[in-house]
């Protein structure tokens, strides 16, 4: 079972939708931070991403973002985010009672 939770502190924030693309409708004029998050991205790319945009009356649209592709497989953590204790070389993967 796999879930994502995401709580932001703002209430500009949007989903993309099934070709990748956002709108975030009435959003005031002025200086944001612009933060971008995709589960499969590396946090060193989500920060590059990371810039300051300014929203006018003019200004509306933020272009085009791209996220590299990665081949990266990320292991499954346990409930506190480390790797699991390796079993004993003769036991069975999952006890039986």
């Amino acid at each position: 079972m796999s879930a994502v939770v995401i709580a932001v502190q703002t209430p500009y924030y949007a989903t993309s939708d099934a070709r990748g693309e956002i709108t975030i409708r009435n959003v005031p004029a002025g200086r944001y931070t612009l933060r971008v998050w995709y589960e499969a991205a590396l946090a060193e790319t989500l920060n590059s991403m990371t810039r300051e945009i300014t929203v006018s009356e003019e200004n509306l649209a933020l272009g085009v973002l791209r996220l590299a592709r990665t081949n990266v497989v990320q292991s499954h953590k346990n409930k506190y985010g480390r790797d699991y204790d390796p079993p004993a070389p003769d036991s069975p993967a999952y006890p039986h009672p």
